[in-house]
């Protein structure tokens, strides 16, 4: 998917998600675009990115696995959406 020199992630943008098609026929979904969440720095300490740019979606019926060696950002990936 990659058209060479990006993030990989070049056939996203602009498209439509099959969440969005999904959500379009009045059914709910998830879509995450270019999510990127950063632990603020304390006490003098830098900024600390815990993942960036992570694109995806889920919708109803289906299974999505999210899987990944520790460390990865799994779990800040399922707390994003919280927050």
């Amino acid at each position: 998917m990659d058209s060479g020199g990006g993030d990989g992630f070049e056939a996203w943008r602009g498209a439509v998600s099959p969440a969005a098609r999904y959500a379009e026929t009045g059914g709910a979904s998830l879509t995450w675009e270019n999510l990127t969440a950063v632990l603020p720095g304390s006490g003098g300490r830098a900024t600390k990115k815990l993942v960036q740019g992570l694109y995806g979606y889920a919708v109803p019926g289906r299974v999505v696995a999210i899987m990944g060696p520790s460390g990865s950002g799994k779990s800040t990936l399922l707390d994003s959406p919280l927050r």
